[in-house]
């Protein structure tokens, strides 16, 4: 005969499998979250990184004028630099980039 759970009152099978279900999704939480987390702090280092290309060449200003309005939101940590880099381009004397600043 099976034991039983005396504090459930049911097969120690059947909670078991609860417990090991439980531990199973607890554990995809867990990699889903840590997932996000990696994937979050790398786009945080890839903004950074088009933030500081906003001081080089007219290609890379050009393709920071552009992404760098339209992440801005995402990333609240990095709001000031993004914002001087920003106006760093609105004042910058190539009509490429003053243009996609329109």
């Amino acid at each position: 005969m099976p034991r039983t759970s005396r504090r459930f009152g049911i097969r120690s099978s059947i909670f078991g499998s609860i417990v090991l279900g439980f531990w199973i999704v607890m554990f995809e939480f867990g990699i889903r979250v840590l997932y996000r987390f990696l994937w979050f702090w790398q786009n945080v280092q890839d903004y950074q990184g088009i933030i500081d290309a906003a001081k080089t060449s007219v290609k890379a200003k050009q393709l920071a004028a552009q992404l760098i309005p339209r992440f801005y939101k995402f990333f609240p940590d990095l709001s000031s630099p993004a914002l001087d880099a920003h106006l760093d381009l609105v004042e910058a004397e190539e009509l490429g980039v003053c243009i996609l600043l329109l």
